[in-house]
């Protein structure tokens, strides 16, 4: 009989016609394995006589995603992201800061005016005589007081609104007492010094100097971040000196204060920048802390995290009472009450409403943007060089903004207005002037502040966190400083640990109950570290996805798509990790992958005398449309050498990608095992983590705990097709919250005829508003086994699996189990009691066209 050759890459094999067509004994097939009879350099033979040297062009290549042309819209439109959300940061925070310091500056509105008025040292006119001036900047110096006030309290009163609203659409823990005491006594501290600061000491020196000193707020994180981050990490002796000098650099401030001002206003200006500081250290403090102090709260905070929209509902509404209280005091102390507060609420002058609705709009844009930036992951331009920049900025325009007060003033002063933000400026502006603030007045120790700033919040600038995180591990703290923005938004800035603290922890004592129980894992407890899994190995922690497709009668179009896409995703693969290998590149997308194809009734008897097992011609049609599936997406012809495996179940067939990976087809003869899609599903979910996991790892349970937490099936039907973008949306949530057990994407049917028509609707109808309103209402109650992504170490809780392989005996149980069987595993997801994941697990949408199913009616 002829033979055919093949060739590839120069390895030139004789394989026989029947193994690649036709029909045969499953038991009597050949291993095939590349040859070495021959070489050819640089070509290809496809079942061709050797003398047939001359290729021709493939039309059978897959046509690019996006043409030339949307590539390009596509990348300008990144790139006017990139400066639109820069934009919009660095304008927000700059007004913030100006627009408070501005008017904190009025608070000593009436002295400035009394020395204008009667030492004749400014340049006062108007038709009202002095002590009417007087009365009115003392009656909008209240609604100055005012204004701040409300500055102070709105982030609280956002911050109010959606911890209310998380409390009443999900089921959040209470917090005890201990971490409520806690919470209590730093976020009072914190109101006070804030308080403090803006009422008593920036009204007591230069607007420019009370931005400058913002720059000195971390004081406290320098010292935690010496002892807490620094005593785990590995790090030299340089970086353990720069610790210590940016934290000395910071404590210069200290005598700054005390060389500028009286002993008692730098002793209250001391309390208030350590205060303020103080309460940003949840960011900076670690339970491997070298002090046991630090090292308590390190893993207090983790608790802290798990309470934090209970806790801080009450919390906001405190602080915002809090701070009317000491704006109330700071008032009377300032003798603002000889008008017994009137003016606190009456005649307020437009300029006062403007600033304060500009203030506040400005931080709450500015929040929403930053936020924006950190998610989609464009941090360091938009986010941390936007916030740096805008504090020099802030500082520029103050000084700026004497160089045209003697303008400014005339011109305000002739339409009858009391209060000016150039007031307090001489009426003489020159060089002079920035001399005397840099230089005379010591200024330059700014230089030390900011330098000194920028070390300690160098973790901005190496964000570790996944596409699209939650807000809640973006920032550590609920709100936003609206009187501070820029270093508030900085020092808020979580330090992206690798791994969180799992909500599924047994709040009791702490037990990881995800593995089952015959594993010894109740044993694991714990004690020391929040984090045992996270180990500090990073194979451990490495993405792997199992592809998990079932086939029946697909048609030969179907299969091809499905293998196309599982060759994209090889390619994808393979090029993460070659450029992590040998380029060294760092990806937080990066995936391993395997692919299992359960075939069901693949065998067929020729003989009913004497049965024998062969593939029957729909196994035959898959093997064929491997190497037009590889040429289509490659553009280059892929061998179909194969490993052979008998099994109890049949057999199965192992390929070796282009790429590295292993592909998989699983041969279920009806014979031996049950067919239908449920109990193909139970095959692989035992096969893979019941197996492969659980059993045949060689590992203690903390490393399969990890790799549990890290392991994904993605269940496919043979007729999808998606791109690798589809599955890396579905991992990207299923990373962002360890909370979600499941997560599946928007599927549209293609084709044409009446029926893709109403398949079409009835897709879209399912997605947009059913599963769209169960996602918004709680979670997607039904996440279709055509193309969802499953977490590991979920499916592997009590009560899931071994509900899921139970048989059915009664004909609701018939409908339910196996014509459902993708709603009733969705139900034991959601239904399971004997674990914490019961009040956690969710599943979730992806909108978005993910994956396409393959419709073959035409018309």
């Amino acid at each position: 009989m002829p033979t055919t050759g093949i060739l590839k890459k120069g390895r030139y094999h004789e394989a026989h016609p029947d193994e690649v067509q036709g029909k045969q004994p499953l038991s009597h097939l050949r291993e095939q394995t590349p040859g070495s009879n021959s070489f050819i350099e640089d070509t290809i033979w496809e079942d061709r006589e050797k003398w047939d040297v001359f290729n021709e062009e493939n039309g059978d290549r897959e046509e690019q995603d996006f043409s030339p042309f949307v590539q390009t819209v596509l990348k300008i439109a990144k790139l006017l992201v990139y400066l639109l959300s820069f934009t919009l940061v660095f304008v927000c925070a700059t007004l913030s800061k100006v627009s408070f310091f501005l008017v904190s500056s009025q608070l000593t509105a009436p002295s400035v005016y009394n020395a204008q008025l009667g030492g004749g040292g400014g340049n006062v006119t108007g038709s009202g005589s002095g002590s009417a001036w007087r009365l009115a900047a003392e009656i909008q110096q209240g609604n100055w007081y005012l204004s701040i006030w409300i500055m102070m309290s709105f982030p609280h009163i956002v911050s109010l609104y959606r911890c209310t609203k998380v409390m009443l659409f999900r089921t959040t823990m209470w917090p005890t007492i201990g971490i409520f005491i806690l919470t209590f006594v730093f976020e009072t501290l914190h109101t006070i010094a804030l308080g403090t600061f803006a009422f008593r000491v920036i009204p007591l020196m230069d607007p420019a100097y009370g931005a400058m000193l913002t720059s000195a707020l971390c004081f406290v994180p320098g010292f935690m971040r010496i002892v807490s981050f620094r005593a785990h990490k590995k790090c030299g002796l340089v970086r353990k000196v720069l610790d210590a000098v940016t934290m000395l650099m910071q404590g210069s401030v200290f005598a700054w204060l005390f060389l500028k001002l009286s002993l008692t206003d730098a002793g209250i200006a001391t309390f208030s920048l350590v205060c303020i500081s103080l309460s940003y250290w949840e960011t900076f403090v670690s339970e491997r802390a070298t002090i046991p102090l630090f090292a308590t709260l390190g893993k207090a905070k983790h608790k802290i995290r798990a309470t934090r929209y209970k806790t801080y509902f009450m919390i906001n509404l405190w602080k915002i009472i809090a701070s009317f209280a000491i704006m109330y005091y700071f008032a009377i102390d300032a003798k603002v009450t000889d008008l017994k507060m009137n003016g606190l609420f009456v005649d307020v002058n437009r300029l006062v409403i403007y600033m304060t609705i500009l203030q506040c709009a400005a931080t709450l844009f500015g929040y929403a943007t930053a936020r924006f930036a950190c998610k989609i992951k464009i941090q360091r331009f938009s986010f941390s060089l936007a916030l740096v920049l805008s504090t020099v900025a802030t500082i520029a325009l103050l000084w700026a903004r004497c160089a045209i007060a003697p303008a400014a003033r005339d011109a305000i002063n002739k339409n009858g207005l009391v209060s000016t933000f150039v007031s307090d400026c001489g009426a003489q502006v020159s060089l002079s002037t920035f001399y005397n603030l840099a230089i005379s007045n010591m200024g330059w120790f700014w230089l030390l502040w900011l330098l000194s700033q920028l070390w300690i919040t160098s973790h901005i600038w190496t964000p570790g966190l996944e596409r699209l995180a939650k807000t809640s591990k973006i920032f550590v703290r609920p709100f936003y400083c609206g009187l501070i923005f820029d270093i508030g938004m900085q020092l808020n800035r979580s330090t992206d640990e690798k791994k969180e603290i799992r909500d599924t922890l047994d709040a009791g004592g702490g037990k990881l109950a995800m593995i089952p129980d015959f594993n010894k894992t109740a044993d694991f407890m714990y004690e020391s570290d929040p984090m045992p899994h996270s180990s500090g190995k990073p194979e451990d922690m490495t993405t792997t996805i199992y592809f998990c497709a079932t086939m029946w009668h697909e048609t030969v179009s179907e299969m091809r798509e499905l293998l196309k896409s599982i060759f994209r995703c090889d390619q994808d693969q393979s090029a993460r990790r070659l450029a992590r290998d040998y380029l060294h590149r760092k990806d937080d997308d990066y995936y391993e992958f395997e692919v299992h194809i359960f075939f069901d009734d693949s065998m067929s008897y020729d003989n009913a005398s004497e049965p024998e097992a062969v593939m029957n011609d729909f196994v035959i049609q898959l093997i064929s449309s491997i190497k037009d599936a590889a040429r289509a997406v490659t553009g280059a012809t892929f061998d179909i050498y194969f490993r052979k495996i008998s099994t109890p179940y049949g057999g199965c067939l192992e390929w070796e990608l282009p790429g590295g990976n292993l592909l998989v087809l699983h041969l279920k003869d009806k014979m031996k095992i049950r067919t239908k899609k449920r109990w193909s599903q139970v095959m692989y979910l035992y096969y893979l983590l019941g197996w492969k996991l659980l059993d045949d790892m060689d590992c203690d349970v903390t490393k399969k705990q990890a790799i549990a937490d890290n392991t994904y099936l993605l269940f496919l039907d043979g007729d999808v097709m998606f791109q690798p973008s589809s599955l890396l949306l579905l991992v990207d949530l299923m990373k962002k919250n360890m909370n979600v057990a499941a997560a599946c994407g928007r599927v549209h049917p293609v084709g044409s005829g009446p029926m893709v028509w109403y398949q079409k609707f009835e897709y879209a109808i399912g997605h947009w508003l059913q599963k769209s309103t169960e996602h918004m209402i709680g979670c997607v109650l039904c996440s279709p086994g055509c193309f969802s992504l499953f977490r590991g170490s979920t499916l592997m809780a009590p009560n899931i699996l071994s509900k899921y392989k139970q048989n059915a005996e009664t004909g609701v149980e018939y409908i339910q189990y196996n014509q459902g069987e993708d709603r009733w595993l969705s139900t034991l997801l959601l239904q399971v009691k004997s674990s914490p994941l019961s009040k956690h697990a969710r599943l979730l949408l992806l909108d978005g066209y993910s994956s396409i199913r393959l419709v073959s009616m035409t018309s």
